[in-house]
């Protein structure tokens, strides 16, 4: 697997691509964040709350799709860069352990993207 992916990409200066290569293209904060707001309004960006999933889905859509880093989306949501950490790891365990999470992800991901 790993033998082909270097394969892939390489050219005729045979470097090895990087992730975000052969990922995707980056999406553009201001995409997503017209995506949020549209969804669930201007308050989802400010609100603090622990255990606001919507919020960490946001911000877990931001680091996926933007390639930002992790102070770069606390200064979008504003919180700090150790507080983007754990929405992203509520984020993914509520789409692991949730159909209707994962599906209003999904959802919000596909609307970004296009």
């Amino acid at each position: 697997m790993i033998d082909t992916i270097r394969d892939s990409g390489k050219g005729e200066d045979d470097e090895i691509p990087s992730l975000k290569e052969l990922y995707k293209e980056e999406v553009p904060v201001e995409r997503i964040i017209d995506v949020l707001r549209g969804r669930y309004g201007d308050e989802m960006l400010k609100n603090k709350k622990k255990g606001h999933i919507r919020r960490d889905l946001g911000i877990y859509l931001t680091k996926s799709l933007s390639w930002k880093k992790n102070i770069e989306i606390g200064r979008i949501f504003w919180i700090k860069g150790d507080a983007v950490s754990l929405s992203l790891k509520q984020a993914e365990e509520a789409i692991e352990g949730s159909i209707e999470v994962n599906r209003e992800f999904e959802e919000i991901k596909k609307e970004c993207l296009n």
